[in-house]
């Protein structure tokens, strides 16, 4: 939807916004902006700047409704989703947000993208630091010459499992020259097949039926997890640690003792509770997006999720440090108010009401003023009531369609009623009357002239 474009730019305030951006006068806060208003100001930055950007949703919720509106939008929208830290003792927990996170960071090194999405909760959390991602990730081609032996090191290495059939992401499994393997950047298996040590051929094939579905000239194999560690020397740090820290509890020299005893016998642990011997940096996404421009969805719920935040995850490390799970050094798991806000000295903050004050010194404050629009649901004639005035003042206005049929069908009945309605696929420029077109968003809107 470019030609949002060239309607956008004609705003005195999203002029003004522009200017501040490329006179870098940041941070600063524009107002006025619903959900479906910020996701067509980012469009248009983006198109006006060819920045890539980065948005800090309130929530996950409110993370997903942005990657649906910006990829309604036409941009290239990923998102670095929320992962639960795994620390106590449980018989078991799904890795589909680790799989999700790891292809997304990979997608950043590439730059293959054009907006990211993280909400708060999932900008808090540590992650593999940029180098050993990109160390973690590697190219099977066809031709290759690499043993089997070493191919499942190398898969290991990247938190894969070897299981008896290749069924889910992140899992692969060896039958003679056979190597079969579900990268978690792919949406079906991919199976290997080996002339001694070189590879032969390389095909998609479906799980279920294990039919081949098509051949590949390479395959690219991104790390299934974000912790990247030697088990080896892991356990040597934690054999340091527990050798000289004289104030752990018995409770936590026993569960250091038991997880040490583990990673020696390649034994998997809960490694979430060594991040900061894993972590020792503290890297977080904003490692991956340094590069960016930065936007803030609501800093008022931001403020308030943090403070909140606070005080749940105090309580929760507190019961983890008494039943010996964590001890004081391992205990920082995720950033805290002040490093965050530290990150954000240059963002520009999105807001549908002004507040009296801000936790960054702003140095611009832009009121908007555009309008949602009645979600007409159909009903043709609140949809009516909704555009008469426009198109009675000669203005210009876009109906989205799902699809092709409803679209065409819509127009006949709007030319009917005695509105200048036309259908076409493509819009570069919005002309006087009523364009019908394909597409969908959360909420229509009304920017003035």
């Amino acid at each position: 939807m470019k030609f949002l474009k060239s309607v956008i730019e004609k705003d005195r305030d999203f002029v003004e916004l522009l200017k501040d951006i490329e006179k870098c006068r940041l941070p600063l806060a524009a107002t006025g902006l619903s959900l479906i208003h910020k996701s067509v100001v980012i469009s248009a930055i983006k198109e006006l700047t060819n920045k890539k950007i980065t948005v800090i949703a309130k929530d996950e919720a409110e993370a997903l409704d942005f990657i649906s509106d910006l990829t309604s939008l036409g941009l290239l929208a990923v998102h670095f989703p929320l992962r639960d830290y795994c620390i106590a003792d449980i018989s078991g927990h799904s890795k589909e947000y680790e799989h999700t996170r790891t292809d997304t960071l990979s997608k950043l090194l590439d730059g293959d993208f054009d907006v990211c999405v993280v909400s708060l909760d999932s900008a808090l959390t540590f992650t593999s630091s940029p180098e050993k991602m990109r160390n973690a990730r590697f190219t099977l081609s066809l031709a290759d010459s690499i043993s089997i032996d070493t191919l499942t090191e190398k898969l290991l290495n990247s938190g894969y499992t070897r299981s008896e059939f290749c069924e889910g992401k992140g899992q692969f499994s060896v039958r003679g020259g056979i190597f079969d393997i579900y990268p978690v950047n792919e949406q079906s298996p991919v199976r290997i097949e080996f002339w001694g040590d070189e590879i032969d051929s390389i095909a998609y094939f479906e799980a279920d039926t294990q039919r081949r579905t098509e051949n590949a000239e390479k395959i690219l194999i991104t790390p299934a997890s974000e912790l990247l560690y030697n088990p080896y020397s892991l356990a040597e740090k934690l054999e340091e640690y527990l050798k000289n820290q004289k104030s752990l509890t018995d409770k936590q020299k026993q569960r250091l003792g038991i997880d040490i005893n583990a990673l020696k016998n390649g034994i998997s642990i809960n490694s979430d509770r060594y991040l900061s011997f894993i972590y020792e940096n503290g890297e977080t996404v904003f490692d991956y997006l340094e590069n960016t421009l930065l936007f803030i969805s609501e800093s008022g719920n931001i403020t308030d999720r943090l403070k909140s935040m606070e005080a749940i995850k105090a309580e929760e490390i507190s019961s983890y440090l008494e039943d010996g799970y964590l001890s004081k050094r391992t205990s920082r798991l995720w950033l805290t108010a002040g490093e965050f806000y530290e990150k954000c000295k240059t963002a520009v903050i999105l807001e549908n009401f002004p507040r009296n004050s801000y936790e960054l010194k702003i140095k611009d404050l832009l009121n908007f003023n555009f309008k949602r629009s009645t979600a007409w649901s159909g009903d043709i004639n609140i949809l009516i009531e909704d555009i008469s005035y426009e198109a009675s003042q000669k203005g210009s206005v876009v109906v989205l369609a799902g699809e092709e049929r409803a679209a065409r069908v819509l127009t006949a009945e709007l030319n009917e009623r005695g509105f200048n309605a036309f259908f076409t696929h493509n819009i570069s420029n919005v002309a006087e009357g009523i364009t019908v077109t394909l597409g969908g968003l959360s909420s229509g809107f009304e920017i003035p002239s």
